[in-house]
Order: structure tokens, then C-alpha cells, then sequence
């Protein structure tokens, strides 16, 4: 229908260690810009964004050969009414990865309805301070998708990262780019 929607947020996620397999995620969309163009209107809307809150658990077996967890994560309706969702979000995803290779598989529930996401990541370039790799992604009912991907990742100091990604959506009749940009601090 020739229209353009252009989003910009600003995230923020805190992670805390529980102990040693168990992990506690706070996020929040801080602020969220959105654009929407037509033939016939636009529209700008801004405000904070909505929350969520996370566990998140390296299961029993896992090894320096192979890890897997589990992730489980409740949204909280805090945004603004024009940039909020209507219908809290909720996750449940399990991970595998060995070597490079990973595998993600992640059940959600909307506003939207219900989907899945199963999404598969080859890490071509592993260094100490560079890691660079490719995604893609395939969501069925309300996470309804088609994309690939790829991003890096640079410690530029022991206890901080820079991360840079960019993932191409391909749907039925529409497509869509989504970028990212991070900065992480590790805590004392």
C-alpha cells in the first residue's frame, strides 16, 4: 500500500548473574521514535517504549563443547499509548550452540497472536577482541518471517563491546531492514 514506517529505539538491558547458570534480564525500550509515511499522511510518534523482564538458564550439561539454555521472558506494558504495545509479550526460547554454530528456537505470544522463530548463526570470524557472523530466520503464525543477517562484535577494552548487526526481512508482500547498534559494559 506504499507505505513507509521508519523506527528508531533506544534499548537498554541489564543483565544480572543470579549464580552460576542463572541469569536475571531487565529491558526497557527507553524511547522510541516512529515515522509513518503514505500518499496521503504522515505521522510522527514518540514516547518510552514498553519493558520486559527475563530468566535466563545455562542448562545442566552444558561444556566448554557445547552449551544450551533456556529463556523465558515476560514483557511489561510501561510505553506510551501511540508507541506501546496493547497485549504484554511473552517468550520462551532455547538456544544450542557448538563451535560456531548455533541454533535458536523461540515461541512468542502477542498482541498479534501466537508464532514461532527458529533461527540458525554460523560465527565466521572468532578472535579474542573480533567476532563477525551470519544469521537467518524463518517465524511462522503471528511471527510470520523470512531474514538473513550478519553482524560483529569488537571488545575494544576488557570490559567493553561494540556490536553492529543488520537484518534484511523478506515477508509475502512486504520487506523490511532492521539495524543495531550496542554498547556493553561489564560491571564490577
Amino acid at each position: 500500500g506504499a507505505v513507509r514506517t521508519t523506527r528508531y529505539v533506544a534499548a537498554s538491558l541489564l543483565r544480572v548473574g543470579l549464580g552460576a547458570n542463572l541469569e536475571l534480564q531487565l529491558g526497557s525500550d527507553s524511547r522510541v521514535w516512529e515515522r509513518t509515511r503514505s500518499a496521503d499522511a504522515r505521522e510522527h510518534v514518540q514516547g518510552g517504549g514498553d519493558s520486559s523482564v527475563a530468566l535466563k538458564w545455562l542448562l545442566p550439561g552444558s561444556n566448554d563443547d557445547m552449551q544450551w539454555a533456556l529463556l523465558a521472558r515476560q514483557g511489561v506494558l510501561t510505553g506510551a499509548s501511540d508507541v506501546g504495545a496493547e497485549r504484554a509479550q511473552q517468550d520462551l526460547g532455547i538456544s544450542v550452540a557448538t563451535g560456531d554454530l548455533a541454533f535458536y528456537v523461540n515461541a512468542t505470544r502477542d498482541e498479534d497472536g501466537t508464532g514461532w522463530t527458529a533461527s540458525p548463526s554460523w560465527t565466521f570470524v572468532s578472535t579474542e577482541t573480533v567476532a563477525a557472523y551470519v544469521e537467518a530466520g524463518l517465524g511462522t503464525g503471528a511471527q510470520r518471517s523470512r531474514a538473513l543477517g550478519t553482524g560483529i562484535t569488537w571488545r575494544v577494552a576488557p570490559a567493553v563491546q561494540l556490536d553492529l548487526s543488520v537484518l534484511r526481512g523478506f515477508a509475502d508482500a512486504e520487506d523490511n531492514w532492521t539495524g543495531g547498534f550496542g554498547v556493553s559494559f561489564l560491571l564490577p
